[in-house]
């Protein structure tokens, strides 16, 4: 069974999921990310744009430092 929750977000991160939806389309599995032959994303992918995302949101002092070192550090910091 599919569990589905409404989940409430900005209307300028909508019209950024709009747009990646409209430019690459969503996989046949309903995944919004995938590999160019459709596959799944592997987690050292994943860790790899990650951690390149990290430097365009903080600044290099943060950078260097462990915050946000891991997905999960922020939620359990109580940020998210």
């Amino acid at each position: 069974m599919k569990h589905t929750r409404t989940v409430p977000i900005p209307p300028e991160l909508v019209a950024i999921l709009r747009d990646h939806i409209a430019t690459f389309g969503i996989g046949e599995d309903g995944r919004l990310f995938r590999t160019r032959t459709g596959g799944v994303i592997s987690g050292s992918a994943y860790a790899k744009v990650r951690q390149e995302a990290r430097t365009y949101a903080f600044t290099p002092d943060q950078v260097a430092s462990p915050l946000a070192g891991r997905p999960y550090d922020l939620r359990h910091a109580a940020v998210s």
